[in-house]
Formats: structure tokens, C-alpha cells, sequence
């Protein structure tokens, strides 16, 4: 039984119109990467591509099934053939450059990550290091292979799902059936599970499998029997609904999830339609269609490398990253791509293997030798590497004192003595207890910390702002239980509270600088930081140091500057180009972010005697905010002090003693 489309293909069998979606998919990626308004739901682009290979290798598999002509080996090898040389090329050439550039740190990753991506789980490690959306991703050189390792993970399977319910029972309709019983429980473990268990979801092939197994089913039911009209209407509703998915969705939705369905009953429906539209049909699109691959491929490393270079949001370079990565793209396909299909074309499928193997492990032997040997740090100057290995430099006993999830505090104390300080707060306050206790040797630090939740009464975290987070987070359940811990400590224990109060707000400024969702809300929750949610934040971090303030002495730190970029790892590049190892921000954008704080704290000194401890001398000027100190980074991230950072609060954490008995409220 020979199954093949009953609709008469465009032009010698080849789909001008997927050619054409292919071009929107990946233009649609790097618009959204390289951060051009209205594309900031670019990344379904990635969704695109899945529709479209499902329905392709569908249609292989299927065709060579029902003729008895499939072969395992020879389509693994055709995959093999299509995706291997370019992803090779990318990653000797990220390989050779970072030899010379990157620090030994970040070297060692993009081996690791080199090798993961050539083997096709790239997907896992990502899901099990961080998410896709987050700061650090943007610092990753091959976190886009990601999507390629789920696609060959399910190359993997789909022959033998299709070959072993054909060998059962034969026939169209029984194909269809399995499919359709895997779509739905893929969608329903994406819909289900995207919230709670969000990276996994994004990453891994089970919740995506429905994406690349609608694209298969629509193989399967063409769509023959509707007329010309209908049809081309179907394409154009496919086609605008494609584009509000780009428009309008944003990083913030859970994804994949059941909004993924839009760009994959989009992208199906044009699929499905097979009609000629100027969208898909314009010979920039098949332009770009046919390079969509290798431009995939290299946009991504592009982007980093305006990242660590401190370019990613200069309108200048961006737009000079968009033609290089075009530029790569057809360079790529014209020298990689097309070379390699003709000489594959010319050689037997044992040594079409063979050639690939032996490229393959090359490559990956001499990325796990760089892997292996910690990324060669003595190839590079020492300031490099000291630069980038501030990024170690943590106090892992406080990291592991601060809580993630959970309601009940988890109480850890440094140094024995009698007399007591309380550290409250969120990651702001958890990195300083080594600073604290350098300056009071007298004094025992207790760490009562909460990721992401500085102490105020009331306040709760935003669902989107803990889409990411592990279950069981609770940050307004985590500060009741410590009002009440506080409340049973003895009255002349003072408490510091410290928090990176500007993200909540404003959001984040390491994902983009300009002010994002709110991440806190009371009663009501806003989608800007509208003046009335500012007075709501405002008066309740003021009323909460007032209340504590009323049995004990109580000091506010006022904030650390945020530089909305990684520090060891743009100061150690700096150096490695040959540039001074100082960054910096203008003082004008710490003040945009943090002089509401200034007044809720100003307002709790005046009114309940509430100490401020202002240290921003140690790391701003009249001008600028800076990341560095004596060349070296006192940041361990983007907004973290180190160990070397926080000793520079030491002067401003001696001065708590001289308040102590003094500025008692009652």
C-alpha cells in the first residue's frame, strides 16, 4: 500500500510555502533575540520549525514504509547528513575563537556545551542547568542547539512509532490514531506541567513531542477535498495567527503549555492549505528560507557576543548583529551547507558514516580535552582569570542557609557569642554575612534569608514572577513566619534588613533594563509600577521596619547597586581584548530604580528612629556605579556582591555598634 499527499505539490515536490514559513520562523527568532519591538513573542518561531519537521520527516518515513523501501540506518544517516556539518563548523569555529578570548571558565562550558550539543542532549543539560529565559541563557554560546537535540531526539523515535503499528495493521487510519493518542498526551503533559515543573517542560521532548506530531498528522489528512477559495482563506487565518502569536506573546507566558498552540495550529493550517501567498512566496522569504539553518545556527552566537561585549542593548549594534548573523547564515550555506550535500551526494553510505563519525569525534575529543582540563587557564593572563573566577568566589554556607521554598525559617548563626545580630532579607541581606561578622567579631550573625523576598509585610510575589521558581515557594508565608521568629528573639537583638527592594517594581534589569512586569503586588496586582502601587510598596517597607522598630533596634541597609550585567565575566573579557577591566553604570539608573527605597527608609528614620547604613560611597561616585574595585569584580554575577565585594561594607557594618544603645525606639 503506497500512502502519499493527495494534494499536487507547488513545484517539483518542493514545498515553496514551508521554504517560505521557514524564513518567518527563523526571522522571527532573531528579531526576538536581538530584542526589535513588536517580536517579543519570537521565539514560537522555534514551534514553527517543530510543525514543519514533523510533517516532512512524516512524509519520508511514511512514503518508504508503505513502498517497503524504508531504511532505519539510511534515514538517521540523511538527518545525520542535513544537520551534522553546519552544527561541526559552528562549533570548531566557537572552539578556535575562545581559545583566545574566553577565560578558562567560560571555555570549559562551551566545550562541555560543545560536546553535549554534537551528541544531541544539549536540551538536558540546559534543563538541568537554568532556564531558557533567563540572565545567564543570554551567556550561553550554544543554548540554541537545544531545539536541534529535541528534534533529533525525536527523529530518533518517530520511525519506529510509525513502523511498528504499520507492521500491526497497515494503513493510514492507524498511523493517524497512534499519533493523535501521543499528540494529546504530549499537549496535556505541556498544558499540566509547564507551570510547575517550567524548564523541564521548555526543554525536554515530552512536552514537545505534540508540536512535531501535529505537524506529522497533518501529512497524513491533506486537505484535498476543500476548494481553492477555502483553503487559501485557511492560509491567510494560519498566517495571521502565527503572526499575533509573535506580536503579542511575550517571555512571561507559560511556555510551552497550551498557548503553543497558536503557532502550531498556525503554522498547520498553512501547511495544511498548500497555497501560494506573497508572504511565503516573496523571493527574500525563499531567501532566507533556504538558509534558515545555518542562520539559525549562528544568529545565536551573534547575540552572546554583543552580550559580553556590553552591546546588547546599543540600537547600532544590534542592528550590526542582524546583518552579521545573515551574513554568517549565507556564508554558512553556501561553503557548508551546499559543498557538503554535493559531496555526501557522491559518496556510499559507509563512507558518508564514516566521514561524519570522524568529523564528529574530532571535534568533540578535542572539546572534552578542553573540558577535562578545565578550559586551559594557563593560556590566558592571570587577570583574566582572576576576573572571571570572582564568579566562585561565595560563601557557600550562607547559600545553603537560604531558603527557596517553604514558609518556615531556616535559622543559621556564625560565631558563638552571646550578643546577637539578626540578618533578614533575601539574597541582598544572604550575601553579607561574612562582611557582617569581619566587622563585628563580638557579634553573632543569625541568616533568617528567603530567595527573592526582602522583608515587608504583606507583600507577595506576582504568579509570573514565580512561574520559575521551585514549587513550594511562598514568599508572603516565609516573612509571616518570620515576623513571628523575630517577635520571640529578646529585644536587644537589633535586625538588619536588606533587600533588592528595586525588582519588584521595575522586575529584573539583567533580562532588560527597561522597567519590566512587576514582581509584587498587596491586594492588587499591576502591570506597570503605577504611582499607586509605588505608595502601596513604599508605606509598607516603611510601616514594616516601624513595626519591628517599636521592641528593637532596627538598621536598613540602603541598596546595592544592580549592574544588570554579569561583572566577572565582562570585566575578564575586557581584559582579554585588551581593555581596561573597569565597568560601570551611570549612577542616574541606580537612582531610577532605588531612590523610592531611599524615601521609604528616610521615612522610617523619621518617624521611628529606624538606622540607615549607607554604604553606596564604596561603590558609586558623583557619576557612575561601579563593578570593580582595584580592577578586580566585586560582584559574583550581575547584582551579587562577592566575598571580595561585601568586605567593602566593612566601614559602614563597624558603625552598628555605636547606635546600639543610643537610638532604641521604644
Amino acid at each position: 500500500m503506497d500512502i502519499k499527499p493527495q494534494l499536487k505539490p507547488l513545484s517539483d515536490g518542493f514545498r515553496t510555502d514551508i521554504n517560505g514559513l521557514r524564513a518567518w520562523a527563523v526571522m522571527a527568532v532573531v528579531l526576538y533575540h536581538f530584542g526589535v519591538p513588536g517580536f517579543k513573542g519570537g521565539f514560537v518561531g522555534v514551534d514553527i520549525f517543530f510543525v514543519i519537521s514533523g510533517f516532512l520527516m512524516t512524509g519520508i518515513i511514511v512514503k518508504g514504509i508503505s513502498r517497503g523501501s524504508f531504511s532505519f540506518i539510511g534515514f538517521y544517516l540523511a538527518r545525520a547528513k542535513r544537520i551534522i556539518p553546519a552544527l561541526l563548523a559552528v562549533c570548531i569555529t566557537l572552539l578556535t575563537l575562545g581559545w583566545f578570548f574566553l577565560p578558562s571558565t567560560d571555555y570549559k562550558t562551551l566545550a562541555s556545551h560543545s560536546v553535549y550539543s554534537l551528541f544531541f542532549l544539549s536540551n538536558i543539560e540546559y534543563w538541568l542547568s537554568a532556564g531558557y529565559f533567563d540572565a545567564e541563557s543570554h551567556e550561553k554560546w550554544l543554548l540554541h542547539t537545544w531545539s536541534l537535540s529535541v528534534e533529533w531526539q525525536f527523529y530518533m523515535l518517530l520511525p519506529l512509532i510509525l513502523w511498528a503499528p504499520w507492521k500491526l495493521r497497515a494503513g493510514q487510519r492507524t498511523l493517524i490514531a497512534v499519533l493523535t493518542l501521543l499528540a494529546l498526551l504530549s499537549f496535556g503533559a505541556s498544558a499540566y506541567y509547564s507551570s510547575i515543573y517550567p524548564t523541564a517542560s521548555f526543554y525536554l521532548l515530552h512536552t514537545r513531542a505534540w508540536e512535531l506530531i501535529a505537524g506529522g498528522l497533518i501529512w497524513l489528512m491533506p486537505a484535498a477535498q476543500l476548494s481553492q477559495r477555502i483553503r487559501y482563506g485557511l492560509t491567510l487565518l494560519g498566517l495571521a495567527i502565527i503572526g499575533t502569536a509573535i506580536a503579542t506573546l511575550d517571555k512571561d507566558v507559560v511556555w510551552p503549555g497550551a498557548w503553543a498552540a497558536l503557532p502550531v495550529i498556525g503554522t498547520s493550517l498553512v501547511i495544511w492549505s498548500q497555497q501560494r501567498n506573497s508572504l511565503t512566496h516573496h523571493p527574500i522569504a525563499q531567501w532566507l528560507g533556504d538558509r534558515s539553518y545555518s542562520l539559525y545556527l549562528w544568529h545565536w552566537p551573534v547575540f552572546v557576543a554583543l552580550v559580553l561585549l556590553e552591546q546588547r542593548y546599543e540600537p547600532v549594534a544590534l542592528a550590526a548583529g542582524i546583518v552579521m548573523s545573515i551574513l554568517l547564515g549565507a556564508l554558512s550555506y553556501r561553503w557548508i551547507e551546499q559543498p557538503t550535500r554535493v559531496s555526501f551526494s557522491k559518496l556510499s553510505p559507509a563512507q558518508s558514516w564514516t566521514s561524519l563519525i570522524s568529523a564528529g569525534a574530532v571535534v568533540s575529543l578535542a572539546a572534552i580535552v578542553v573540558w577535562k582540563f578545565s578550559g586551559f587557564p594557563a593560556r590566558m593572563p592571570d587577570a583574566v582569570e582572576v576576573a572571571a573566577s570572582e564568579k566562585n568566589n561565595k560563601n557557600q554556607r550562607s547559600e545553603d542557609c537560604h531558603l527557596r521554598t517553604g514558609t518556615i525559617p531556616k535559622i543559621c548563626e556564625y560565631g558563638y557569642q552571646k550578643k546577637k545580630i539578626l540578618l533578614a532579607g533575601d539574597s541582598h541581606a544572604q550575601i553579607l554575612v561574612s562582611s557582617l561578622a569581619a566587622a563585628l567579631p563580638d557579634f553573632n550573625i543569625t541568616q533568617l534569608t528567603y530567595a527573592g523576598c526582602p522583608f515587608i509585610e504583606g507583600m507577595q510575589r506576582s504568579p509570573i514572577s514565580t512561574q520559575k521558581l521551585p514549587n513550594g515557594y511562598n514568599c508572603k508565608g516565609f516573612n509571616k513566619q518570620l515576623q513571628q521568629k523575630l517577635s520571640q528573639y529578646p529585644t536587644d537583638y537589633p535586625v538588619l534588613l536588606v533587600g533588592r527592594y528595586a525588582i519588584h517594581p521595575f522586575g529584573l534589569n539583567e533580562e532588560d533594563p527597561k522597567p519590566q512586569t512587576p514582581q509584587a503586588y498587596f491586594n492588587k496586582a499591576y502591570d506597570t509600577a503605577t504611582p499607586e502601587l509605588m505608595a502601596e510598596l513604599s508605606s509598607a517597607l516603611t510601616a514594616t521596619a516601624c513595626n519591628l522598630a517599636k521592641e528593637r533596634t532596627v538598621f536598613m541597609l540602603r541598596p546595592i547597586p544592580e549592574m544588570g550585567f554579569n561583572v566577572p565575566r565582562a570585566s575578564s573579557v575586557r581584559i582579554a581584548f585588551g581593555l581596561p577591566p573597569e565597568v560601570s553604570i551611570p549612577k542616574s539608573s541606580y537612582w531610577a530604580r532605588n531612590s523610592w527605597v531611599w524615601k521609604a527608609q528616610d521615612a522610617a528614620r523619621d518617624q521611628c528612629g529606624v538606622v540607615i547604613l549607607d554604604g553606596t560611597q564604596e561603590f558609586c561616585d558623583d557619576a557612575r556605579c561601579y563593578g570593580t574595585k582595584n580592577g578586580r569584580p566585586i560582584y559574583f554575577d550581575d547584582d551579587h556582591l562577592s566575598e571580595y565585594g561585601n568586605k567593602l561594607l566593612i566601614p559602614t557594618f563597624k558603625q552598628i555598634p555605636s547606635h546600639l544603645p543610643a537610638l532604641r525606639h521604644p
